[in-house]
This record gives structure tokens, sequence and C-alpha cells, in this order.
């Protein structure tokens, strides 16, 4: 009887560590190595910032850093195309959502290219976010529009290949015709989050992540 008890209570102990071990799996992150996370298949850096916030080493879209990936207009979930913009009534010239009627002002879920293609734990950055970054991370450019290698405090880095303009998850709510939203502006001499970007304009989109 000892044995049988000492062999069950051995089983148990087995089927907690395969337990614990199996929670890394699913949708959230995996194993966190040098400040790299796996999240729903894609790697995200840890950069050390004060919210935590992690951000993705590649666009959508991209297999490597210093490829651009797709382009999107704001609130599209699908690759940029000529055909009509969702969000826009050509009969009435009007918004139909993100407007100053429904008072919505960043990307819900269902609008975010970054939370319907990558997972839940997954969103384009809002204005808030890349001004975090802008602030405490240092930024070495290789070229006037782009290719900068973005150093957070803890030494940690991603690379932003050459573009004008990437997009946020934040209307332009300075902006009196719902027409624009917020984009990250990087450019040598001045990268700042800036407004008047129409949200029909094709922008790449790095996407950031929750813990």
């Amino acid at each position: 009887m000892k044995k049988i008890l000492k062999l069950f209570t051995m089983m148990l102990l087995c089927m907690c560590v395969l337990t614990a071990c199996s929670s890394d799996d699913g949708d959230g992150e995996s194993n966190n190595k040098d400040g790299v996370y796996v999240i729903n298949g894609h790697k995200f850096i840890d950069l050390g910032l004060p919210s935590g916030l992690l951000w993705a080493e590649c666009n959508i879209g991209a297999a490597e850093p210093e490829e651009l990936g797709y382009y999107y207009r704001w609130g599209d979930v699908v690759e940029y195309t000529v055909t009509g913009y969702k969000f826009y009534d050509v009969n009435t010239d009007t918004f139909t959502k993100y407007n100053k009627k429904d008072a919505k002002i960043t990307l819900e879920p269902e609008d975010d290219a970054a939370t319907v293609l990558w997972g839940k734990n997954c969103h384009i950055p809002t204005k808030k976010e890349f001004e975090e970054l802008i602030k405490y991370c240092k930024w070495k450019f290789a070229a006037e529009l782009g290719d900068a290698t973005v150093t957070g405090p803890n030494g940690n880095h991603i690379f932003l290949p050459k573009c004008f303009m990437y997009r946020t998850s934040s209307l332009d709510t300075t902006n009196p015709t719902d027409e624009c939203a917020y984009s990250l502006q990087l450019y040598k001499g001045s990268t700042y989050v800036a407004p008047c970007n129409p949200r029909i304009s094709p922008l790449p989109v790095r996407p950031v992540a929750e813990r």
C-alpha cells in the first residue's frame, strides 16, 4: 500500500509540473529571454519603458525588421486597396464611425489591424504610447526618413525601417472634420506624433503588446 501511495503522489506532482509548463502556451506570452517575448507567434521587445509596453520586432506583413510590410488605412484590418473606405459614406460625405456623434477616439479591437491579425494581446500604438517611445528612448537614424534604431532605457532596441509616417490608433481630435488621425512622423530632424494625417491614407503598422 505504501508503494502505491508513493507512486500516486509522484504522478500528481508530475501532472502539476506539466500543467504549469502548459500555461505558457496559447494566446499569451511564452518565455522571456533577454527581453524578447513571443506573443501569438510574433516577437516583441521589452525596451524598459515606464509603462512596461512591449514593441514588436517587425511591422505587420514584414518577415524582417528592415521590411516595411503591409499598409493600412485607419481602422481597416485588411491590406490597403484603392476601393472605398469602410467608415466613409460618399453619399453624405460623412464618417460613419469615430466621429463627433459617437465620440470614439481610439480604435476598437475589431477595427485594430494588430488585434485582429496578431491576437487579443496586441494593438496599434496610441498617440500616448508613441510619445513614450520618443521621450524615453535614444534614436539613431541611418537616413533622413526612417531607418531608425530605437534604444530603450534597458539597452534593448527595435528598428523602424525607412518610412515617413507610422499608423497610430488615435483619432486627431483637433481636426473639426473627423477626417484625420495621429501618426508618428519619423524624421531625423523632428520625430514626433503628428496630427492631420488623413484616415484614408495607407501607412505601415508596428504593433505593441501588454505584458
